[in-house]
């Protein structure tokens, strides 16, 4: 599948815009929540709500993307994620009402949805030789995005309308698909020797994919659960303004960035599981820091270093399940986003239930104890395989 040296230089490119554009969905939620609980005045749980619906989008896309990756290639679904990303952020500008803009994160989880599988699916393809830190360095344009539109809204917020800074970030997510149309992909993996159900099925069996999908549910979760109530809990609990919170939030992805670039040095010294492992717990106690000692500077490092160790447990992961199903990424990763959604889908509700009932600090604290689940998932699939 790998294709001419230079070809696969553009192609990695456009996946790196994609991811881009990905992280700008992951995050767009958690940088407005300070926003729309002073103009549309939502309560905690529909703002949990509303990433139920991101992730839900996102889980029906990926549900059905996996194996249609493999059979049929990756750029004609890539290019209608990206016209579908752009679509959804142009309906967020103009949404006045709670079920409008529900409706909207749903497509948004759709478009963006596509392009997290696919860029995955087809970087873990384009470097075989070296997944996890091929998959890592994709990491860091996410990180990119999730770090870019917290400080592109905070910035604007004070010249320019919310409504004609989401027309912005709509223009910037249609670039993916401007290089997706232009460049040439290779076909799909299974064009040539045909796609059997039975293969997937057989895929979908497997006890390690299960495993992995489940340590994916909580860490998926624990990432939208971080990103979602970290600049609330900063301009309710701590009392910063509402642009000095959505700082600290491109702080917190500024140091997901940093991980996921020094990761690919630390995997020569160590396996992904045993980064994961590390990852995980420290995690869990940076953020236990965070809840428990809410002071603007303490709470500023917490954040940091919380991201930092966040950073490179998601894409070990796939590394680690690419390098063991070659022949089948797209299906194997379709089947882990899946799992890892629902997990995005319910713990964001969880903790919006949670938050109701005990305060700002309980989606934070939800977080932590998701990382604890990680590290003991890890342990477990490190003593099994």
């Amino acid at each position: 599948m790998t294709p001419p040296v230079s070809n696969r230089a553009a192609l990695t490119r456009a996946s790196y815009s994609g991811m881009f554009v990905f992280g700008i969905d992951l995050a767009i939620l958690g940088a407005l929540l300070p926003s729309l609980f002073r103009e549309m005045h939502l309560e905690p749980s529909q703002a949990g709500s509303l990433f139920v619906f991101l992730n839900g989008g996102a889980l029906v896309v990926t549900m059905l993307s996996g194996p249609a990756f493999d059979r049929f290639g990756f750029k004609v679904l890539l290019l209608l994620a990206s016209l579908l990303d752009a679509a959804s952020l142009l309906g967020i500008a103009y949404a006045q009402t709670y079920p409008a803009l529900a409706f909207c994160c749903f497509l948004l989880g759709l478009g963006g949805g596509g392009l997290n599988s696919g860029t995955n699916a087809f970087i873990a393809d384009l470097y075989p030789e070296a997944q996890a830190a091929a998959l890592n360095r994709l990491g860091v344009f996410f990180g990119f995005g999730a770090c870019f539109i917290p400080i592109f809204i905070g910035s604007l917020l004070s010249l320019l309308s919310l409504k004609t800074i989401l027309i912005l970030t709509a223009s910037i997510a249609l670039v993916p698909g401007v290089l997706f149309l232009t460049l040439h992909f290779p076909p799909g993996k299974q064009a040539a020797t045909g796609f059997t159900v039975s293969q997937a099925l057989g895929v979908l069996k497997s006890p390690l994919v299960l495993l992995l999908g489940i340590l994916l549910f909580f860490q998926s979760g624990n990432e939208m659960n971080s990103n979602a109530w970290l600049a609330a809990f900063l301009d309710r609990e701590i009392g910063l303004p509402p642009a000095t919170s959505l700082y600290y939030l491109s702080a917190f992805w500024g140091s997901v960035i940093l991980g996921r670039t020094i990761s690919p040095i630390l995997l020569r010294r160590m396996r992904e599981t045993t980064l994961v492992q590390i990852s995980a717990g420290a995690a869990a106690i940076w953020l236990s820091v965070l809840v428990l000692f809410p002071d603007p500077l303490v709470s500023f490092i917490a954040a940091v270093l919380a991201g930092f160790c966040i950073s490179p447990i998601y894409p070990c992961v796939l590394g680690y399940a690419a390098a063991r199903f070659p022949g089948l990424s797209g299906t194997v990763f379709g089947a882990l986003f899946t799992i890892a959604l629902v997990g995005g889908m319910l713990l964001p509700w969880l903790a919006g239930f949670l938050v109701g009932q005990h305060g700002i600090q309980a989606g934070l604290a939800t977080a932590a104890a998701g990382f604890v689940m990680v590290l003991f998932l890890q342990t477990l699939i490190k003593q099994r395989n």
